[in-house]
């Protein structure tokens, strides 16, 4: 529950009025509960990765990349190489059996935004 309270309180205030758009891939189903809860939370839209298109990018304001984690890897987030996110707010997080400490999550989040032009504004990694 503690995860789902720190999910939900991410978001400014004004980003939770714009148009927000949740991209998940989920390996058991605990990646898509986290999602259904931010959707419910936030009234926005989900696309499963394997479903996403760039006008369902195009669309939105502000993008939440959710994934299972397998191996340190994270499905959902080859979406950054293969769309273009240019002036979205990004938010992401991972669902794994990893313990979500500090530094495992500051690990995660390197892996993914060092060598990219994109600013992620919250990388949090759950327990799932």
């Amino acid at each position: 529950m503690k995860h789902l309270i720190k999910m939900r309180y991410l978001f400014t205030s004004k980003e939770k009025t714009m148009n927000t758009l949740i991209i998940y891939h989920s390996t058991y189903g605990a990646t898509k509960a986290y999602a259904d809860y931010l959707g419910a939370a936030l009234k926005a839209t989900q696309v499963p990765y394997k479903a996403l298109k760039q006008s369902d990018i195009d669309k939105a304001d502000v993008i939440v990349i959710g994934s299972a984690v397998y191996i340190d890897s994270m499905k959902a987030m080859d979406a950054l190489d293969k769309y273009d996110f240019t002036r979205k707010s990004l938010y992401c997080f991972g669902v794994g059996i990893t313990d979500p400490t500090e530094e495992y999550t500051e690990t995660m989040k390197m892996k993914y935004f060092s060598n990219k032009d994109l600013t992620c504004e919250s990388f949090i990694m759950l327990s799932g």
